[in-house]
């Protein structure tokens, strides 16, 4: 693991997830990289409200959505994000 790297293990709802990203962001935090739909429990992630909170403190993020077209109607629609990465078949 890199210096800097915080990683964030959640069992939590839905506030419990956003409480528990933006708990590890700091005046050093510039870059988040988030997973919108994680592969291994499928959890979905309020990457909107996390992305709004990260942009408020001037924080760029970059939403992991390559399992979203397959799950959400929508994938792209609110997510806030500067930059989003998908896989399409």
């Amino acid at each position: 693991m890199d210096e800097g790297d915080a990683p964030v293990t959640i069992d939590a709802d839905e506030d419990g997830v956003v409480d528990a990203v933006t708990a590890q962001m700091s005046e050093r935090t510039s870059f988040i990289v988030l997973d919108q739909i994680t592969s291994a429990t499928a959890m979905l992630f309020t990457a909107q409200r996390i992305a709004a909170e990260a942009h408020r403190r001037g924080i760029r993020i970059l939403v992991d959505g390559a399992h979203a077209p397959a799950q959400l109607a929508d994938p792209v629609g609110g997510l806030q994000s500067d930059w989003v990465g998908r896989q399409f078949p």
